[in-house]
């Protein structure tokens, strides 16, 4: 537990203590909603209610320690819903902001809505909203763009490469949910799969059950993978073994060139003084005037990507900011680099919202997708 814990804080980031402000700060503030939107003026109710979200606020806490020492159904239940619980706060914090708002509007134009309507669109708005975001969580979309690269080799020329990330395999989704998106991934009939980090969530569990799918998975250009801050978390030795065997490539910070182009894989890394152009230029062989990939799990050091020669660069880690409003502190923490694809001169990158998620099985900010990419002579 110790070594879990020592490498999760090394490897967290804004999303994290984000996490940790939403339970604190949104738990009180439910709290206090439900008392003052719902009208409980004596004592008692408002002690059960103060005492009710306060014990959630531990019991999401909890969740989180006992999933990353045992592994079983009920242990993976109690995470599922204590996490959830984060989403519904937010859900309803902004539906009570919606419904605040449309309650001043009648009083603007002197109109009066009864206590009884505001506290069911409340409830009922709150529900609706958790429904929804379940919904984007579990429906995965597919986006398709075409990137130009220049010298592109004939053997890739109009060759349509699959980009995933973030599939956070470990106490909620799991061995159906895998299997569902390789299934939608084979579909797509790809000639090359490109995975960039967060594989796994960080749990140490039973994962004997990944080779199935993954050896499912076949594209005529190959399979590759690059490691993010949860597969850390798990262990990066632990996430070699499970993977060793596989139709897969990973690229742990090394390159590989195929059929004349150029796949780098750089490790997720905390480290503030990181350099990437450094760490693509120490690759022997490496040359900017050949066409090249980068697959690298956060989109960070764009420009030193750019500057080095690399022809389109592969993220994830964002999530899209997956509840809102974190895709706006997304959008503001990277630069308006948090999700999509971005051009400048010859660069591309491309950011995926990912395919799973991290923490509630939710989404109200983005969706769950897998990204489509085209590639012609530029």
């Amino acid at each position: 537990m110790s070594r879990f814990f020592g490498s999760f804080l090394r490897y967290m980031d804004m999303y994290f203590y984000l996490s940790l402000f939403i339970l604190g700060f949104g738990n009180t503030l439910v709290g206090y909603l439900i008392i003052h939107f719902f009208g409980l003026n004596s004592l008692t109710a408002q002690l059960i209610v103060v005492v009710l979200v306060t014990l959630l606020a531990l019991s999401t806490l909890f969740s989180f320690v006992f999933v990353h020492k045992k592994d079983n159904l009920w242990v993976r239940i109690y995470y599922t819903i204590s996490a959830s619980w984060m989403g519904v706060i937010l859900s309803f914090g902004l539906t009570a902001t919606v419904v605040s708002l449309v309650f001043w509007g009648f009083k603007f134009f002197a109109l009066e809505m009864s206590a009884w309507l505001f506290r069911s669109s409340l409830l009922i708005g709150t529900i609706l909203l958790t429904l929804r975001s379940f919904y984007n969580a579990y429906k995965i979309k597919v986006k398709k763009y075409v990137v130009g690269i220049k010298n592109l080799p004939p053997a890739w020329e109009h060759k349509r490469i699959i980009h995933i990330s973030d599939i956070h395999l470990g106490p909620i989704l799991r061995e159906d949910f895998f299997h569902r998106v390789i299934k939608q991934v084979k579909g797509l009939n790809p000639d090359a799969v490109f995975i960039t980090g967060d594989l796994f969530d960080g749990s140490e569990a039973d994962f004997s059950w990944v080779n199935a799918p993954l050896n499912d998975l076949n594209a005529p250009l190959g399979l590759y993978y690059s490691m993010g801050n949860h597969d850390f978390l798990l262990g990066a030795e632990r996430v070699m073994s499970l993977l060793e065997g596989q139709n897969i490539t990973v690229l742990s910070n090394r390159m590989v060139e195929r059929e004349g182009l150029q796949i780098i894989g750089l490790d997720f890394t905390p480290d503030r003084n990181f350099d990437l152009k450094r760490a693509v230029l120490a690759h022997t062989g490496y040359s900017a005037a050949k066409p090249s990939i980068l697959l690298f799990h956060e989109p960070k050091e764009t420009v030193k990507s750019e500057g080095v020669g690399i022809d389109l660069q592969l993220s994830g880690h964002t999530h899209g900011g997956q509840m809102f409003p974190f895709n706006f502190l997304a959008r503001y923490f990277y630069h308006n680099h948090s999700h999509g694809i971005y051009r400048r001169h010859d660069y591309t990158l491309s950011v995926t919202a990912g395919v799973g998620t991290w923490g509630p099985p939710m989404r109200t900010g983005s969706n769950s997708e897998i990204v489509v990419l085209t590639l012609r002579e530029k």
